[in-house]
């Protein structure tokens, strides 16, 4: 399955260009107010650092910190505030290009595209030099504060729909996520279902055997045992369901399990003797991975059966008898 979240791997890098040239119109804006018979250094100087330390957030915060959506909101915050505290103190307050500025802030936001954005600048420019400009009798094209007024609009919008943009790219993710999500719980309802399949055709299978079958989970719980473990064994097979397989009523059968599970090695030809229901007995034991079809391992699955003792067997096959020939 594909990965669930896939961060954007530029925003650091695109914010920072963005409030670079930014940074540049504004500091340019404070510049100029220097040049002007009245001025109030102060707050000018106050400005340019503050202009300069607005920077150090992209010099602590690392790539993966930039992908959440918070950090954007708060630099899109702080380059309001200060674009409108250096337009008050740069005299340049005037209500047409206020007007203009947040018309094309309100606009690239609904826009949520930066190739939309910047036609908005270029309307909402056209429009302010038509307002502010065009209708008065004298105009000067190489006022400076026309070109930064306008290179601030165009910053404005830039901005505002870029993070508009990473706003609708994290929406994407969410609803892409709920839906890979949705996908994921309907395989594992599928899984369950085919599991819930196989574990009835299994028990079926198992309760058939002529030999004593234990069904154990990855973790080392009984799963299921079938009637013929229970009688070879005098055990109550219900009694011994969910509990570990290391159990006191397993006896040296659950020891031996356990310590093939933690082992990871399967039983083959196995052989114990002991005494068990008050009398010596002999069992062997084999055991083999369980493997749900399409959906993987469940477990392991242990046979046990009665075997006979190597004197029973010498009993039970006499020697032949050498007959002399006439």
């Amino acid at each position: 399955m594909a990965n669930l979240s896939t961060p954007h791997p530029q925003i650091k890098k695109n914010l920072l260009l963005i409030r670079v040239v930014l940074g540049l119109v504004l500091a340019t804006y404070i510049f100029f107010r220097f040049q002007a018979p009245r001025h109030d250094t102060p707050w000018l100087v106050g400005l340019l650092v503050f202009l300069a330390v607005s920077y150090i957030p992209f010099r602590l915060l690392n790539e993966e910190q930039w992908n959440k959506v918070f950090p954007q909101y708060l630099v899109f915050a702080m380059d309001l505030i200060l674009i409108l505290g250096i337009l008050y103190f740069t005299d340049h307050m005037e209500t047409e290009f206020l007007l203009s500025l947040f018309l094309t802030l309100f606009i690239s936001a609904l826009s949520r595209s930066i190739g939309n954005s910047v036609l908005v600048a270029v309307a909402v420019s056209g429009l302010y030099l038509y307002h502010a400009y065009l209708t008065k009798e004298t105009i000067d094209f190489t006022d400076p504060f026309l070109m930064l007024s306008l290179s601030l609009l165009f910053m404005v919008a830039i901005e505002a729909g870029y993070l508009a943009f990473r706003v609708v790219e994290e929406e994407q993710k969410l609803v892409d996520m709920a839906r890979r999500m949705s996908a994921l719980n309907q395989q594992v309802k599928d899984g369950s279902q085919a599991a819930l399949d196989y574990a009835g055709s299994l028990k079926n299978v198992l309760d058939s055997l002529p030999m004593g079958a234990l069904a154990v989970s990855r973790v080392g719980e009984i799963l299921f045992i079938n009637q013929t473990l229970g009688k070879l064994l005098d055990l109550n097979t219900r009694s011994l369901v969910n509990l570990n397989v290391h159990n006191v009523k397993l006896g040296p059968f659950g020891e031996r399990m356990a310590k093939s599970l933690k082992e990871k090695v399967f039983l083959k030809h196995e052989y114990m003797d002991l005494v068990w229901g008050g009398r010596s007995r002999r069992f062997r034991l084999d055991s083999s991975e369980g493997i749900v079809p399409g959906s993987g391992p469940w477990g392991t699955l242990f046979l046990i059966q009665e075997a006979m003792k190597p004197d029973e067997e010498t009993s039970s096959n006499p020697p032949e008898i050498n007959k002399e020939k006439p």
